[in-house]
Order: C-alpha cells, then structure tokens, then sequence
C-alpha cells in the first residue's frame, strides 16, 4: 500500500507488455462481367497493460502499479474484436445509347465492434494515492442487475443523450487501496456505416470525356454513438469522508457522435 505520508513520483521506463493476435478473412469476386465484390472479416484482440504511447492512444494512462504491472492488464485502447467490410460495384449491362449507358452504382458497408470504455472513479486527488497521472479505477458494487456491470443502451431524448452503462454497478474504493474494476473493462459502442455512390461515365468526343458522380455517406442516416463519460463520480477525496461518494450526473452519459449525419454530395468530372 503507498505511504499516504508521500506525494506520488512518476517514472517512465519502458517495461509494458502488449500481444495482438488475429485472423484475417477476405474473399473477393467477379460475378459476371457487370458486377464484382469483396468481402473482408477480421476477428482480432490486442491486450497489454498500457496504451499510452502516441496518437490515439495518447489519452490513457500509465501503469498505476510498478510493483504489479497485470493490474492494469487488459484490452488495448484501441482494440477492436470484429470488423466486417462489404464492397461491390455493379456496371448497369445498357448500352443503346449517351443517356442510359455508362451507369454505375457501388456501396461500401463497414461494421465493427466499439472501443473499450475504462471506468474511472474520477476523483482527485486520486483514492489510491498512487501519483498524479494514473487514473484510479473502482470497486464493483454487485448492485442488483449488474454481472458485474450493466449496459443499457437508454436513450433520453429531451437530454439528448444516452446512458450507455449503469454506474450504481460501481462503488468507491476504500481510501489509498486500488479498485477491482478492471482497465478498459466494458464493451463501448458498435459502428455501422453504408456509404452509397450513383456514377455516370458520358463519351461526350473521342478526347473529351465526362463523370458525374452521386455519392451518399451513411445513406441510412444511423447515428453512431461516441464514448460515454467514464467517470462515476465526483468530488475531492478531502472533502469526503471514507467508503463514501456522490455519483457524477454524467457518469455513463454519451453526448457525441462518433460519425457525421447522412451526407450528399455532386461532383461533375471533365476528362480529356
């Protein structure tokens, strides 16, 4: 247990431990001379026990355990269990004349598993004491309907938000102990996009040619949803007594989207 008589000191070294493994699936098709397709599946998972190197991953935070790193093992910020993408371009088979021929239509279909949330107490100073960059994790609180953390995927629509897990599922831990909540412990959201596109190839002279294009971004208009706030509570550790907390009001909360509305755009192309 660290000494709460002392400050935390931050050291960095290069000790993490990460492994990737995965199975790739891709099956691509010429069906007929008009139409032609691929498919492409990737079951994957990435565990280490950091995260917070560069990029994406910038936002997470280091180990908090030198003395045990496995507490902070878990999936990778960026993991993403299964991904699905689907291609096809269809060239309509009309050939009379200027008008009808030249068609084409295509869809590009994209669907994957969401990022893993990592369920943080959001206090500060932190309950474990552990230093000022390290973020400390919970305790579960076996509340009734959690195994032992409940999604609920509510939507409040005059908030205009959605409450994507139940933080009565998680307690304060006791003063300067770490939490048995797990990093990057809950599923976050799922994607899926179909981005759709109308394309005319016109032979207008024999050097001058033309493209109009069509093209539709998440045609089915789906909102995809951000990440919801992971921290459960709220507050300074000094100023509560021990085994004792006030859940924040946006603990489990998603306020964004991760991907854009329905977008349509024209474009006119002259080639010669």
């Amino acid at each position: 247990m660290p000494n709460p008589n002392f400050l935390g000191l931050d050291d960095t070294a290069p000790t993490s431990h990460s492994t990737y493994n995965g199975l790739v699936a891709s099956l691509a098709r010429q069906m007929g001379k008009n139409l032609q397709g691929q498919v492409s599946y990737t079951y994957s998972r990435c565990i280490d026990d950091g995260s917070a190197s560069s990029g994406v991953e910038q936002s997470s935070f280091e180990i908090t355990d030198v003395y045990n790193q496995r507490y902070d093992r878990g999936p990778c910020t960026f993991n993403i269990t299964h991904a699905l993408r689907v291609n096809a371009v269809y060239s309509l088979p009309f050939r009379e004349n200027r008008l009808v021929s030249g068609w084409q239509l295509s869809e590009i279909l994209g669907a994957a598993t969401g990022f893993p949330v990592n369920v943080l107490n959001g206090l500060t100073p932190q309950q474990a004491n552990t230093g000022g960059l390290t973020g400390d994790r919970p305790d579960y609180s076996g509340a009734a309907g959690c195994h032992p953390y409940q999604i609920l995927d509510v939507i409040n629509v005059a908030q205009r938000n959605v409450a994507w897990f139940n933080p009565e599922c998680y307690t304060l831990q006791p003063l300067d102990t770490l939490g048995n909540v797990g990093r990057d412990s809950l599923p976050g959201p799922g994607l899926l996009d179909l981005d759709f596109s109308v394309i005319k190839q016109t032979k207008i002279t024999e050097k001058l040619n033309s493209e109009f294009r069509a093209e539709f971004f998440n045609i089915l208009n789906r909102t995809n949803l951000g990440q919801p706030a992971n921290a459960v509570f709220a507050g300074s550790r000094g100023a509560l007594p021990d085994n004792a907390a006030y859940t924040s009001a946006t603990a489990g909360l998603i306020t964004a989207a991760a991907t854009t509305s329905r977008q349509i755009q024209f474009a006119l192309k002259l080639i010669f």
